[in-house]
C-alpha cells in the first residue's frame, strides 16, 4: 500500500503541474556538467513556426506515425498563438515565435540544440573541428534542460516587428516569386538557458558551437544574417 501512496504522490504532482514543477534530471557524476549560458542578438531574429493547421500538416507529411498519438504533437500545435492567423493573416509562407500560456513570446530549447547541431555540421568540413559519431554525441550527451525559452527584449521593446522578404523558386511552369512573412525580434533580444553535457569532455566544443552563432545565426533566413548573436558563460557547475 505504502509502495501505491508514494507512486500516486508522485503522479499527482505532475498532473498538477502539468509537468512544470521541480524534475528528476539525470547526470553523471564525476563526469558531466552543467553551463549556464546567455546569447543576446546582434541581428533580428525571426520566428520559425507557422499556423496551427500548417504546423499540423507539416507533422503529419513528415511523421504520419504520429496521426496514431496527436497527444506528441500537442504542445507543439497549442504553442501557437490562436490570434496570429487572424491579425497578420497568415500565408503558407509566413512564420511566428511560439507563445507559452501566459502569452509570453519563446522559443523551445530543442531549437538551440539544433543550432548546435547546424554548427557542427559545418565544422565536420574543417581539420580540426571534427568529430567522430557527432551525431550521436549531440543526441546521447547534450542537452539543453529548459523546454521553454522565453524572450528577453531590451528595455525599449514595444512589439514584435514583421519582416517580408521575396522568395524565388524554380518550378516546371519556370520561374516563380513569392513573398515570406515572419515575425521579428529586435537587436537585443536574450535568451538564458542550461546546456547539460553527460561528458565534461565536450566542454571546448561547446564554445564552438555557441562561437558559431555569431556567423551562423538562429531561426529563418540565417544566410541573410538574421539571428546572430554573441554569447556569455554565466556560470558553470561539475557534477
Amino acid at each position: 500500500m505504502s509502495e501505491e501512496k508514494d507512486w500516486k504522490a508522485l503522479q499527482d504532482r505532475i498532473v498538477k503541474s502539468k509537468g512544470q514543477g521541480p524534475k528528476q534530471v539525470f547526470k553523471v557524476p564525476g563526469q558531466g556538467m552543467d553551463v549556464r549560458v546567455a546569447i543576446v542578438f546582434t541581428e533580428t531574429m525571426l520566428g520559425t513556426k507557422t499556423n496551427k493547421e500548417l504546423l499540423l500538416e507539416h507533422i503529419a507529411s513528415k511523421h504520419p506515425e504520429f496521426l496514431k498519438t496527436p497527444e506528441v504533437v500537442k504542445d507543439e500545435i497549442d504553442s501557437v498563438p490562436e490570434d496570429v492567423t487572424m491579425e497578420l493573416e497568415l500565408e503558407k509562407g509566413t512564420t511566428v515565435f511560439a507563445r507559452d500560456a501566459e502569452g509570453q513570446v519563446m522559443v523551445f530549447g530543442y531549437q538551440v540544440l539544433g543550432a548546435f547541431k547546424g554548427a557542427q555540421a559545418a565544422f565536420q568540413r574543417i581539420t580540426g573541428l571534427k568529430m567522430p559519431a557527432w551525431k550521436k554525441k549531440l543526441a546521447q550527451l547534450v542537452f539543453i534542460l529548459e523546454r521553454d525559452l522565453p524572450l528577453r527584449f531590451p528595455e525599449d521593446f514595444e512589439e514584435l516587428t514583421i519582416c517580408e522578404r521575396p522568395l524565388k523558386a524554380e518550378t516546371m511552369q519556370g520561374d516563380r516569386v513569392s513573398i515570406a512573412r515572419s515575425e521579428e525580434a529586435p537587436i537585443g533580444t536574450a535568451l538564458v538557458f542550461t546546456v547539460r553535457l553527460l561528458d565534461k569532455g565536450l566542454r571546448p566544443q561547446l564554445e564552438s558551437w555557441l562561437g558559431f552563432g555569431s556567423i551562423g545565426g538562429f531561426g529563418q533566413w540565417r544566410g541573410s544574417g538574421k539571428g546572430q548573436f554573441q554569447y556569455q558563460i554565466l556560470s558553470e557547475t561539475k557534477h
